[in-house]
């Protein structure tokens, strides 16, 4: 259920049409990478959790096979953190790459001055 909302709210800022859609696309990346945050955290807590349970059974015989079944369990929920790893360096990658789309500047001549019309408003704003 976790994963169908992070997915449906990734895709949900992809069909986006209005003037504000960028900040709407901005924060769903953000919750995106911050629920994402919260899902690894778990998954490393419940390794560590997995792994020291085994640590104990490991010196019962009657409890070893349970240990093992612990570090295996350990192991897939390190595999899960890897992945979510990736998948938010993927988002804080394109989050960056959104923001950095919307904060373009302006053309620069060269010279130090932005390409302005010198007819607008901006430029007679300026010049006084």
């Amino acid at each position: 259920m976790k994963y169908l909302f992070i997915f449906l709210s990734l895709f949900s800022c992809l069909f986006a049409d209005e003037p504000s859609a960028l900040s709407h696309e901005l924060n769903t990346l953000s919750l995106t990478i911050q629920q994402l945050e919260e899902l690894r955290n778990e998954s490393q807590a419940n390794a560590e959790r997995a792994e020291n349970r085994a640590d104990r059974l490991q010196f019962n015989p009657n409890t070893l096979i349970e240990a093992q079944r612990l570090w295996k369990e350990a192991e897939i929920q390190r595999e899960m953190v890897k992945q979510y790893d990736e998948k938010i360096q993927q988002m804080k990658k394109k989050h960056l790459e959104k923001e950095a789309a919307g904060k373009a500047p302006l053309p620069n001549r060269g010279n130090g001055q932005h390409d302005i019309d010198p007819k607008s408003p901006l430029q007679k704003e300026s010049a006084s």
